[in-house]
């Protein structure tokens, strides 16, 4: 395992045909034991997991769900990656790096040193399937609700990528009460069970208004591959439809925070929120992790639309090649 402090040498070394990228991963070496090592290191920081904040009393229990989470996630590693070292889009990550050099130098300049070196990481674990990278950088606590942003009071959101209402849940169980909630979510299953979440949250005085539809460029009718966790928008034909509108001809609210979770549909849906994002400059956080050119195209099309955001940071909530979240605020 090299670690590279910038990504000129990265590229370099991919040119020069130094970079060693296996074929197959050496499962004990780059997966399982860098991952029971986490274990112990994991429990030692649960007191600050706000994940584990309502047992904080119960300090052994607190460290068996520590435990369990992570070895929930080595057993998903297992079944997701068994023989092969990765999906299609990571493993086409050194022909991607090497066609847009240019773009990806441009993107990792926006970031902070700190975000710079999880950058490097998370393009180095794609080349290699080693494990090792991704361990200093994934975290257990919620996703989206990075302690980087300065809440203000009853922030207005929008939630793109619902699910059944998981991220809402997570703003109210934190103390962060918004005061309008705007959410999409497309597949009906999962629209019935956010309906729920929905409800609890309008008792605590959160006004919600939920779309059964996905965000995009346009507003038209699409075909989708229904998932319960994973429902794309996708460009050949299903059997199901589903109708996507632009954030900018549908926005209800004026937004303090956007989400954005959409199964690789997050640069049509920045495009169709263009305008919002240029009149209001809300913090975002956009899922980069979907198709392999998101990790230089989210930032540099954010970038495009507004150039005031001067703060672009990235936080890592997986142990794999999954949930990357890209933050950037002015």
């Amino acid at each position: 395992m090299k670690n590279y402090s910038n990504i000129d040498d990265l590229i370099t070394e991919l040119n020069n045909g130094t970079f060693n990228t296996p074929n197959t991963i050496n499962r004990k070496k780059m997966i399982f034991v860098p991952v029971i090592k986490e274990i112990p290191k994991r429990i030692k920081m649960q007191n600050t997991d706000y994940k584990h904040n309502k047992i904080s009393g119960i300090p052994v229990i607190r460290n068996i769900i520590v435990g369990l989470e992570i070895l929930r996630q080595l057993r998903w590693l297992n079944m997701v990656y068994p023989q092969k070292r990765c999906d299609n889009y990571v493993c086409d990550t050194k022909e991607e790096l090497l066609n847009h050099a240019d773009e990806y130098k441009e993107a990792f300049a926006l970031f902070d040193d700190k975000s710079k070196r999880i950058y490097l990481d998370l393009l180095c674990l794609r080349l290699t399937g080693d494990f090792n990278y991704v361990i200093p950088h994934y975290k257990l606590s919620p996703q989206y609700l990075s302690d980087r942003i300065k809440w203000k009071n009853s922030p207005n959101i929008v939630d793109a990528g619902g699910y059944i209402g998981d991220t809402l849940m997570s703003f109210l169980s934190a103390g962060i009460i918004p005061g309008k909630y705007q959410i999409y979510e497309l597949e009906a299953k999962n629209y019935k069970h956010l309906v729920k979440n929905i409800n609890k949250a309008r008792k605590l005085g959160v006004k919600v208004r939920a779309t059964k539809k996905g965000l995009y460029s346009e507003n038209k009718t699409l075909y989708f591959v229904p998932k319960r966790d994973s429902s794309q928008i996708v460009d050949y034909e299903t059997p199901d439809k589903i109708d996507v509108v632009k954030l900018d001809s549908d926005l209800k609210i004026i937004p303090d925070f956007i989400k954005m979770d959409i199964e690789g549909s997050e640069v049509e849906a920045l495009k169709g929120s263009a305008e919002v994002i240029k009149k209001y400059s809300p913090t975002l956080a956009i899922c980069i992790y979907h198709l392999k050119d998101d990790f230089r195209k989210i930032p540099l099309l954010i970038k495009e639309i507004n150039p005031n955001y001067k703060y672009f940071w990235i936080e890592h909530y997986q142990l794999g090649y999954n949930e990357t979240v890209l933050y950037a605020s002015i």
